[in-house]
């Protein structure tokens, strides 16, 4: 009877689970092989080590670096839905002759459940090419390892995948979205997606805990889904380059998060929209806002008024601005958020028909307009005042100076939308409508 010879044996050693600090996410720190025995008779028995043959793709290194002005590194990785080829360089013993026996796998860290997920290859030999058309294992480090009998006698290589937005960095990206715990920070920046903020607005705001795990997976995965609504922007977004800031160009320094969400959601909508700083393409109609409402975000309750009216009001009496601040207000104390399509001038009150800017801004409280003051003629105007959500600013802050970190003296930049009463004459020239939704 034959004896087997004596042999190596590699066994895979996992450290322990470490913690990527800025991310807070865990990640496995390392994969090692131990030797135990030696092969002395030289026969085959296992592979000893494997490479990459294909070349790999930059994208951000997700360190950090965009946050604090050094130089935007990059990192090598893997993109999802190419194809890579590895191959075998090394045996323990001799080379095998039976190319079928070597056996090749894929495994990564599952950030949220901490396990370790094996992604099973049907193809074996030597050398293969492989798809990575997997979308979970995106935004991970992959293991490849090759074996021929024992999965604890293996080779492992250890390459990045990257996240489908590559260029934009993880720990920027995480920064935002842990600032958004105050929904009021999302900004269209210079883009015309104001109607799409207003809709992110209100998703971060009634579904926090939603929000957070929608942006993540489509900053991650490049699609998300929420009230059975896929978002999936197109390969222009997700190859959207970065400027010297780590944001997204041609969007006036807009934030990582909040292209990724409100560029995504119209491009899938409309995909005429190409996420620059196309203007027609960007525009939120009073139909697409409606659709987007009911859609994603899953309201039952959706109604228009005037919405769809697009040349400024002219011809109004008081009795007629009376009407239409009592309705919108009725909304409000019925529970109903409100979004009102306005004219970018309202927020200046010397400006009524400088152009046609439509802009939706979502109303947080009721209209006040009934105060009265004397003006520099020394006539009796009446005043409108209320509380809006727009263009990364607070509602709820009517501060015009704030302290900065070292307790100085400095302009409230978060200063809410309307900064000062307007008059309701100004009111009414620069107001179409709304859409009310609950």
């Amino acid at each position: 009877m034959a004896v087997n010879p004596p042999f190596i044996s590699h066994k895979i050693k996992i450290k322990k689970m470490s913690t990527i600090k800025r991310l807070k996410i865990p990640k496995i720190e390392a994969l090692e092989l131990e030797n135990v025995t030696t092969n002395i008779s030289g026969e085959i028995y296992e592979i000893k080590s494997i490479k990459i043959g294909s070349v790999l793709d930059n994208g951000s290194a997700n360190d950090g670096s965009t946050n604090n002005g050094k130089k935007i590194k990059l990192q090598e990785g893997i993109l999802y839905g190419k194809n890579y080829t590895f191959e075998v360089t090394e045996y323990v013993g001799k080379r095998t002759t039976e190319l079928t026996s070597i056996k090749w796998e894929i495994f990564y860290n599952d950030f949220d459940t901490g396990e370790i997920v094996n992604l099973p290859i049907n193809a074996r030999g030597e050398r293969i090419t492989i798809n990575m058309g997997n979308l979970e294992s995106c935004g991970r480090y992959l293991y490849i390892r090759a074996y021929i009998k024992d999965k604890k006698n293996t080779a492992v290589l250890k390459v990045w995948k990257h996240n489908r937005f590559r260029w934009f960095d993880q720990v920027l990206f995480e920064s935002e979205l842990a600032d958004r715990i105050q929904p009021w920070k999302i900004n269209q920046s210079g883009t015309s997606l104001c109607g799409m903020a207003c809709l992110f607005y209100l998703f971060a705001k009634e579904n926090p805990s939603e929000y957070r795990n929608f942006c993540r997976d489509l900053f991650r995965k490049g699609e998300a889904k929420y009230n059975n609504y896929i978002v999936k922007p197109s390969k222009e977004l997700l190859e959207k380059k970065v400027n010297k800031l780590g944001l997204p160009e041609k969007t006036g320094n807009m934030p990582i998060t909040d292209y990724i969400t409100l560029a995504g959601l119209r491009n899938t909508n409309n995909s005429s929209y190409k996420g620059g700083d196309e203007n027609i393409q960007a525009i939120n109609w009073p139909d697409t806002m409606i659709e987007l409402s009911r859609e994603f975000l899953g309201y039952a309750d959706i109604e228009e008024n005037g919405s769809e009216r697009f040349i400024k009001r002219i011809n109004h009496n008081q009795g007629d601005i009376t009407n239409i601040i009592n309705d919108i207000n009725k909304q409000i104390a019925d529970g109903y958020h409100v979004i009102l399509m306005v004219d970018s001038d309202l927020i200046n009150d010397d400006l009524d028909f400088q152009s046609f800017d439509y802009h939706w801004i979502v109303l947080e409280s009721a209209i006040n307009g009934e105060f009265e003051v004397l003006n520099q003629n020394g006539q009796l105007e009446y005043l409108v005042d209320f509380l809006a959500y727009s263009w990364g600013t607070n509602p709820f802050d009517r501060r015009d100076i704030v302290k900065d970190k070292n307790g100085q003296n400095i302009s409230n930049q978060d200063k809410g939308f309307l900064k000062k009463p307007i008059t309701r004459k100004h009111f009414i020239n620069n107001y179409y409508g709304y859409i009310k939704v609950k």
